[in-house]
């Protein structure tokens, strides 16, 4: 998995959370598969959402202003390091305490084969997802509106649309 280009190691980022709210999600292979088994009757488009993915990893935290100060260049140097790699920056959002950003793997067809979320909310949390795996931006708003991630869910409000 980790030789796949749409990966990439989130947990690059250090966060040292110590005693910070923290969620850590790593679904892959036939967790995404029962899952999608799960979910099936009722919801197909999330089960064609899931069928094409290889891995989902999530890290979720609170964030105090003590870690924000430290978080900031770490996200930056991440970001660099996404760009170096070939990720494209599509979306890039920032309103006072906020920052959202999207990068996007693609293959050699021009195919999505990564998304990468990196959301941060200096006064609340920062949340960093990678899916990997061949997707499009329905997909992915339908992955992140099952697992409530509100910067995915919402790609419409930031005009990215298929």
């Amino acid at each position: 998995m980790k030789k796949h280009p749409g990966y990439t190691k989130i947990d690059e980022i250090p966060v040292v959370a110590g005693d910070q709210q923290t969620v850590d999600i790593h679904l892959h292979g036939n967790i995404l598969k029962s899952l999608a088994q799960f979910s099936e009757p009722d919801d197909p488009e999330f089960v064609a959402a899931l069928s094409n993915l290889l891995l989902i990893q999530m890290n979720a935290f609170s964030v105090d202003e003590t870690l924000a100060v430290k978080l900031k260049p770490s996200i930056a140097t991440f970001e660099n390091r996404l760009k170096k790699r070939g990720w494209e920056n599509v979306l890039r959002v920032r309103d006072h305490e906020e920052q959202v950003d999207i990068f996007i793997k693609y293959d050699d067809q021009s195919c999505m084969i990564g998304l990468v979320l990196l959301a941060f909310d200096g006064n609340a949390d920062a949340v960093f997802v990678n899916f990997v795996g061949d997707l499009d931006w329905h997909s992915a708003k339908r992955i992140g509106e099952k697992f409530d991630i509100k910067q995915i869910k919402c790609l419409d409000d930031y005009g990215l649309r298929q």
